[in-house]
């Protein structure tokens, strides 16, 4: 996932844009770089992001830094934080349409009388 998109849910999460900087600890034009894909972040607010999104720092730096990186071979080392990131989000949204509620879960002890008390763990 890119910086930007991370910085606009990150900004979901606030009142506005100059709140999500304040708590970022960046100026308001770094902020707005940053949400246009024109400028990365400090590492310090990478992982103050990162937090809020309930994310690995790791990858949300990585997407930051992508946006400067020109060497080939250390842009192909960040991209698949970067992509990881989107694939988690991408699982957590799906599994809102996925995944039965509570209500229709089969309970546990099904699972246990079909597998005679054995559980296999992969």
């Amino acid at each position: 996932m890119e910086l930007s998109e991370l910085v606009k849910d990150g900004a979901k999460k606030f009142s506005s844009d100059a709140a999500l900087a304040r708590f970022l600890g960046v100026d308001p034009v770094t902020l707005n770089k940053a949400k246009k894909g024109e400028r990365p972040l400090p590492l310090a607010a990478c992982g103050k992001l990162a937090e809020l999104l309930e994310m690995e720092r790791f990858e949300v730096a990585a997407a930051s830094d992508l946006l400067t990186e020109k060497n080939e071979q250390r842009r192909a080392y960040l991209i698949p934080f970067a992509r990881h990131v989107a694939g988690i989000m991408g699982i957590a949204v799906m599994s809102n349409f996925a995944l039965p509620s509570p209500a229709e879960a089969e309970p546990l002890s099904h699972f246990l009388n079909n597998y005679n008390g054995i559980m296999y763990i992969m």
